[in-house]
């Protein structure tokens, strides 16, 4: 295991919406059944208790327990079971609660909070569960368990966090654990709601434990034999005739109970026991009444003959003092057990006469923070002489244990003594003879022949107060076995174990944690420091002097005759030392030992000791604090000699190159979301994944995944892979852009392992070489550097230089990692930053979370669209929807009625309605005001029937409404303050040797003129052009020449700004922003001609002020939008004439919704997947049609281009909703469905929760469109579903839809209206939290 103090920071910085930072997470994965446990010493309140945690999930499906208490084969335990939340207690009281809500996120953290308080005397209220700070009320099963009940948890049983006995174990990360004793909390004592309604976590200030009350007289009760497991001394002392403490079968048992407080009575003492009357059995009770010890015992019989139950028996009668009582059982034949259900005081006739118990004391309390900083205990970690398995002693299991050796002695010296001892009890595996001895703190304790099968009481061996250390001392039969160490100090009792960091207890309170098969190996590369070599020869095989072996190592070979030496110098140097060690080695013919030398830091050499050809350990008389350098010498007459370094090791750890893909403490929390690979990805392919999701291996051919967070087209992203083995064929990684991630779908920028890279863009692939090749064992990177357009991949540190300069112009403005497996049994780990790094990231480059996400443009997404659900009053009520409104679509859900669509560009009483084609109607019974707050409604029963429940979905469509004549953009578009061509030209002259100079400023960009060829082309207006914000140019390659290998060069202002192969057009010139434009150059190389075509300013094309343009937009229109929102509404009248209208939105809208007001007629509506000439109505179930007279052209960042047929642009009103997307908002989108069910779905990424999900399958005839919506579906499965063209009440799918998650949806029914195999759906959605912020759903 490496040293963790010299490892390269790299996890990208905490960040998130709250200010209480959660900077660890504890990573469990199952194939290493790994979990954390703890047997308390001391019962806590078992009836009163809250569990609270973070969890952030891998692996879904099966059963993963996140708490858990077990003894034997019960058991009480908070698991996820086929993706739902179950709180079971399974031991002999069941009660059970299942949440109905599925839990199949794992790209975000889910917060969960259970508080259990079966005292309660509301059934239901006995168990609550919490999520995301909102109470689950829906339940497949709820059992509530019976009042008073008291669990095993809390109770001197193994307790276990991610499993439950050696099963269940849990896949995936934990953070910020809490368990609460004697209360039961709420979510707001762990968190808050942000004021953009995400649940934050936040500091828990309260106790841990809480104060008890009242006489716990279950402390009081014993039993000869044990209770059996779920039949406890608590259950005589909960008031309750219809449960008992019972101990274990045996033909001769006793329970007794013994008052702390002598107990005084006026009328008898009363004991309700198990009383048979024959059965071979016979009862005795003994009662103490004077504290000189229990009396003779006295017979005693329940019922008549042969009765065999409960009876109440008097042990006492008239006035006294209880010290104690015992009931003893014997039977013949068999055996059998006492039981006691209750003891009463003056009389059994009232239940107020029952000794019950208090409340205990809360004394198990924890707060995991999982901090690698904190130190633990390991009391195993300093053994002299010969102990086997140590460690045993220490894990607070008495099925474990340690050996010693016969005749020797073994020693464990605790780190840290422990003080204020007042006693220690020592538990062994099984009798002792022979000489045995234990040793404490020296001192000799004779365990000969005492048939030691529990603890035991050595206290007076201690010599005093302080308990430094523990030993066994070995006989000539052998030793003791020793399985575990209970101490007593400063009043609290507990077991003596080892924990170490993610096991410490940051409440203070002292409630440790073991970890078993958590990895603190964290991430290291000792041969990214230097081997310097003076002298002659080289250096040999630099890494194997860090592969965590002694048989191999760096060598200086080859060297000649004289003074040789090498030096190795850490990259940091090794604080912190303490001890040190050199495994060297020689390689030589000749010369003595003095020959070979070697010195620490800037000390003198030293003899190594190391014969002739010899190896082996070389420990430094002095040993620095801080290792900075390790010198070796040679002084030899041949060149056939070598002096090398096999092994370094530091305090006892050798120093050993590792990925830290082990390291089970990561930075990946609540407040810093990190990328992992998600499962949901690529449904068609199954690979497996591990280690929190960050290992895939393949199972088949060509399996790919992509990460679960997307990250914008700005900013610098890194993050490093490495190469595992097995199986054939090549590994692959790089970007890709977030379109559906569904096989072809979308394009790719990878490189290959076999030393090429790939460009995959709609399922076409282009290859070419790059770098050079990859395999097992090498660490490769990827540097996304969105803000200079570039890909870069490294390899085990070291650029294999950019691999793609134009990023841009294959993917969007939402990248996700990708990679892929070729064959089964290939594999490789991923590191997004969660991790400490490897190699050094470039300069400024982040690893992928969400807290080195930007923050998006829309914080709140509820500002600008929300859903409403309210029921109907029959008369006027004002729906409150918390921002201002323009757009309101109503439908009732519980029985069949309209749509009813409203906006404040026509009027709130004007409606429309999406499944019909009718005119529009004025209704002033429906919504009669839209306000900056929420909507009013009349008595009508379309949008207010009485007792009725409806949805409404409402848009903010921005704060004034605008008047758009014909033409009214011109000047926006245009700059026509000169005549431009005037000021190009050519160094051939001013001949051109195709087009016209007029042709770069007529207004198009298609038309062109070409200079001569191997001649620039060069523009330089007269007066100079601010340029505020951007500068493009249409330019390319003349056409007939083809493009040459270039370089093509870009020349702006006398600087070169560009030079390389053909740019894609248009192109934009950075430089440009904030200058004064005054001249430009394009250039090409070889045998070329360039081409011009046009060139825009601000968005503004240079256009001849004699050239008449075409009026934009061509159709007049009033217009409201929100640009920042990305949607509009716009009213405009027809022309009948081919033309466009403005929407307002400065970018092309993708989804637009048309309606004819004053003319019967469907909704031909848009959709950028469909393109040109083509449609889908909205109020129709068909496939979408083409037809060149609706939509002629795709709209562009102005205007909207129509047909003339009516129903879109004939001589009638119009009224449109237009919608583009927007990061962390909205998306407007298509995917392809594969007709498969669950799992296998579509999963359709998003960088947002979505609230709002618009889908209609355009390629099937006879299918509907759907709205969902999280405010009618809370939590997943997505079941309910309306249809805008149809006006069918709401429909619930059984099976579910969709789940809606943090970072998408996936479509889990195969149904072929949303899932048509090999149709395309299309899709428009709202966020109701950006993935940034967003919590698992």
């Amino acid at each position: 295991m490496p040293l963790f103090n010299n490892v390269l920071a790299g996890a990208a910085g905490q960040g998130g919406a709250a200010d209480y930072v959660i900077p660890k997470s504890l990573r469990f994965n199952s194939g290493d059944s790994a979990d954390l446990r703890r047997t308390p010493s001391s019962a806590g309140n078992r009836s009163i208790w809250t569990w609270s945690g973070w969890i952030k999930r891998a692996n879904l499906g099966g059963s993963q327990v996140l708490f858990s208490s077990f003894s034997g084969s019960a058991s009480d335990y908070i698991i996820l079971s086929n993706d739902g939340i179950t709180v079971d207690l399974n031991s002999s009281n069941s009660g059970s609660k299942v949440t109905s809500r599925k839990f199949r996120d794992c790209s975000a953290w889910y917060h969960i909070l259970v508080a259990a308080d079966y005292t309660s005397s509301t059934a239901n209220d006995r168990i609550k569960i919490y999520i995301n700070g909102v109470l689950e009320t829906d339940f497949s099963t709820n059992t509530a368990p019976s009042q008073n009940y008291q669990g095993l948890i809390n109770n001197t049983h193994v307790h276990a966090i991610g499993a439950v006995a050696s099963s269940s174990y849990f896949d995936g990360y934990l953070a910020d654990v809490h368990f609460i004793d004697g209360q039961a909390l709420v979510p707001t004592d762990f968190g808050e709601f942000s004021d953009t309604g995400v649940w934050n976590p936040i500091q828990y200030t309260g106790n841990f434990n809480a104060s008890g009350s009242g006489t716990m007289y279950s402390g009081m009760l014993t039993s000869s034999s044990g209770f059996l497991s779920g039949y406890g001394a608590e259950r005589a002392f909960d008031g309750s005739l219809n449960t008992g403490a019972w101990n274990t079968n045996n033909y001769d048992n006793y329970i007794e109970f013994t008052p702390t407080t002598p107990i005084n009575f006026t009328n008898g003492v009363q004991v309700h026991c198990y009383a048979a009357n024959g059965y071979n059995i016979t009862n005795y009770y003994s009662v103490d009444l004077d504290g000189n010890g229990l009396g003779s015992e006295t017979t005693f019989v329940g019922g008549g003959t042969n009765f065999n139950g409960f009876a109440w028996i008097d042990v006492a009668t008239g006035s006294g003092t209880l010290h104690k009582l015992r009931i003893r059982l014997t039977r013949q034949g068999s055996g059998s057990g006492v039981e006691i259900r209750a003891i009463a005081i003056n009389g059994s006739g009232s239940s107020s006469n029952y000794l019950v118990d208090g409340t205990p004391a809360g004394v198990n309390g924890f707060h995991l923070d999982f901090d690698p900083e904190a130190a633990g205990v390991d009391y195993a970690s300093n053994i002299t002489g010969t102990l086997v398995n140590p460690a045993n002693m220490f894990d607070g299991n008495t099925s474990t244990k340690v050996n010693g050796a016969a005749n020797t002695d073994g020693i464990a010296t605790f780190p840290t003594a422990i003080e204020n001892v007042t006693k220690v009890e020592v538990a062994f595996a099984s009798n002792n003879s022979g000489g045995h001895y234990l040793l404490l703190n020296g001192n000799q304790v004779n365990t000969n022949g005492n048939g030691l099968t529990s603890y035991k009481d050595v206290t007076s061996y201690l010599g005093g107060s302080t308990f430094s250390s523990i030993g066994i001392r070995g006989g000539t039969g052998g030793a003791p076995e020793v399985t575990a160490i209970r101490v007593t100090a400063d009043g609290k009792t507990f077991d003596l174990i080892s924990y170490l960091a993610p096991g410490i207890d940051a409440s203070g309170d002292g409630n440790h944690w073991t970890a078993n098969n958590i990895s603190l190996q964290g991430a290291a590369n000792y041969s990214t420091g230097t081997f310097s070599v003076q002298g002659g020869g080289s250096m040999l095989y630099e890494a194997q002097a860090f592969n965590g072996s002694t048989s191999n190592g760096a060598i200086q070979n080859g060297i000649g005759s004289g003074t040789n030496e090498h030096t190795w110098t850490p990259s940091s140097p090794i604080t912190g030392v303490t001890s040190l060690r050199i495994y060297m080695r020689r390689s030589d013919a000749s010369g003595g030992d003095s020959n070979f030398q070697y010195k620490i830091n800037t000390g003198s050499y030293v003899n190594s000791g190391i014969a002739q050809n010899g190896s082996g350990w070389v420990t430094p008389s002095s040993v620095p604090s801080t290792l900075s350098s390790i010198s070796l010498k040679s002084v030899i007459s041949n060149n056939s000699s070598g002096l090398g370094i096999n092994a370094i090791e530091v305090n006892g750890t050798i120093l050993e190159n590792v990925d830290g893909s082990g390291y089970d403490i990561l930075s990946d929390t609540p407040t810093d979301n990190f990328c992992t690979l998600n499962p949901l990805s690529v449904p068609s392919q199954n690979p497996t994944l591990s280690n929190g999701n960050l290992t895939m291996t393949s199972t088949g051919v060509n399996q790919g995944r992509n990460g679960t967070l997307a990250v914008p087209f700005s900013g610098k992203w890194y993050y490093e892979v490495t190469i595992g083995s097995g199986g054939s064929g090549v590994w692959q990684m790089g970007i890709s852009d977030s379109i559906n991630q569904n096989n072809s779908d979308g394009a790719r920028l990878i490189i290959l392992s076999d030393a090429r890279k790939q460009i995959l863009q709609n399922g076409s692939a282009t290859f070419a070489s790059y770098g050079s090749g990859w395999s097992t064992g090498d660490v490769m990177a990827c540097a996304f550097d969105a803000d200079n357009n570039s890909l870069t991949f490294y390899k085990n540190g070291t650029s294999m230089g950019v691999a793609y300069s134009n990023v841009s112009d294959y993917l969007g403005d939402s990248i996700t990692p990708y990679f892929q497996l070729e064959h089964s049994g290939r594999n490789f780990t991923i590191n997004f930053g969660q991790l400490p790094w490897v190699h050094t990231p470039p300069a400024n480059h982040n690893g992928w979370s969400t807290g080195a996400l930007p923050n998006p443009a829309i914080n709140n997404p509820s500002k600008h669209f929300t859903t409403t659900l309210y029921s109907g009053n029959g008369s006027s009520q004002t729906i409150t929807t918390g921002m201002p409104n323009d757009l309101v679509w109503i439908k009732r859900r519980n029985s069949s009625g309209s749509h009813s669509i409203h906006d404040t560009v026509r009027g709130a009483t004007k409606r429309i309605r999406s499944e019909s084609s009718d005119a529009e109607t004025t209704e002033t019974t429906a919504v009669t005001a839209i306000g900056s707050d929420g909507f009013t409604l009349g008595s009508g029963g379309t949008a207010n029937g009485n007792n009725d429940s409806f949805v409404s979905w409402t848009w903010n469509m921005g704060s004034t409404t605008q008047t758009i004549s014909a033409g009214g953009l011109n000047s926006s578009l245009y700059n026509q303050s000169a005549i431009w061509t005037n000021d190009l030209t050519t160094n051939s002259g001013t001949s051109w040797f195709g087009g016209a100079a007029a042709n770069v400023f007529d207004g198009s960009t298609s038309t062109f003129v070409q200079g001569a060829v191997g001649y620039d082309v060069t523009f330089t207006p007269t007066t100079g052009i601010a340029v505020a914000n951007s500068m493009r140019i249409w330019a390319d390659s003349g056409s007939g020449f083809g493009v040459g290998n270039g370089p093509y060069t870009i020349t702006y202002n006398g600087t070169q700004v560009y030079s390389g192969s053909m740019w894609s057009s248009p192109y934009t010139i950075t430089a440009a922003a904030g200058t004064t434009f005054s001249s430009l150059v394009i250039a090409p190389s070889g045998n070329e001609a360039m081409r011009l075509f046009a060139v825009e300013i601000d968005g503004k094309l240079l256009i001849n002020s004699n050239v008449s343009v075409a009026n934009v937009p061509s159709i007049g229109a009033d217009v409201r939008a929100n640009q920042d929102a990305g949607h509009s509404i716009v009213s405009y009248s027809g022309t009948d004439s081919a033309g466009g209208f403005p929407h307002g939105l400065l970018q092309a809208p993708e989804l637009v919704l048309i309606k004819a007001r004053n003319r019967a007629d469907g909704w031909p509506s848009y959709h950028s997947a469909l393109g040109a000439n083509n449609y889908i109505d909205l109020n129709g179930n068909g496939a979408s049609g083409s037809s060149s007279g609706i939509y002629n052209a795709v709209p562009d960042s102005n205007v909207v281009y129509l047909h003339e047929d009516h129903a879109v642009n004939g001589p009638y009103n119009y009224i449109a909703y237009c919608f583009h997307s927007v990061p962390s908002f909205s998306k407007v989108g298509v995917y392809t469905g594969n007709g498969q069910s669950g799992g296998a779905g579509p999963y359709i990424p998003l960088d947002f929760r979505a609230r709002f999900i618009l889908l209609k399958n355009i390629d099937l005839a006879g299918s509907n469109w759907f709205i969902f919506d999280a405010a009618r579906n809370t939590y997943n499965a997505v079941e309910e579903n309306l249809k805008p063209n149809s006006n069918a009440q709401e429909e619930t799918d059984s099976s579910g839809t969709l789940d809606i998650v943090s970072n998408g949806f996936q479509v889990r029914s195969n149904g072929s209206h949303p899932n048509g195999n090999g149709n395309k759906i299309i899709y428009y959605a709202v966020a109701e939290s950006p993935s940034k912020y967003a919590r698992a759903r």
